[in-house]
C-alpha cells in the first residue's frame, strides 16, 4: 500500500478495527509500521463474540472491513461513500472456490491461493 501510495501520490489512511471503543466508533488509525501483524483484531472480535466465525455464521469481512471502514467515514462528518473491500492473496481460498448468488464477475480480483500454491 505505501507503494501505491507513493507511485500515485495519493495519501492512505490505515485503520482497523478497535474493539474496546464504543459501538458506531470502533476503529483506530493506524500506519505500515504499527498495523496489527498477528491478527489482534481478529483474536479481539472472537473473544468479543466468544466464538469464532463458521459456515453459518461468517462475520469476519462485516465486523473487521466494512464497519470498521464505516465508523471511520463518518467519523470524517461523510453519509454517503462508494466502499470497495478487497481479500488480500493469503486470505484462505474457500471464498474464492465458492461464488455465491450476487458476486460480481471478476471479484475477487486476485485469486486466493493455498498455501500449498505458494
Amino acid at each position: 500500500m505505501a507503494d501505491f501510495a507513493e507511485r500515485w501520490g495519493v495519501g492512505i489512511v490505515w485503520v482497523e478495527r478497535d474493539g474496546s471503543q464504543p459501538s458506531g466508533a470502533r476503529f483506530r488509525e493506524t500506519d505500515y509500521e504499527h498495523a496489527s501483524r498477528a491478527g489482534e483484531p481478529f483474536a479481539e472480535l472472537i473473544t468479543e463474540r466468544r466464538y469464532v466465525p463458521n459456515a453459518v455464521t461468517r462475520f469476519c469481512t462485516q465486523a473487521l472491513k466494512i464497519e470498521t471502514a464505516r465508523d471511520y467515514m463518518r467519523a470524517q462528518g461523510y453519509e454517503r461513500w462508494t466502499s470497495v473491500v478487497g481479500l488480500r492473496r493469503d486470505e484462505h481460498g474457500q471464498r474464492h472456490d465458492r461464488p455465491r448468488s450476487g458476486d460480481l464477475p471478476g471479484l475477487p480480483v486476485s485469486p486466493a491461493r493455498r498455501p500449498a500454491e505458494r
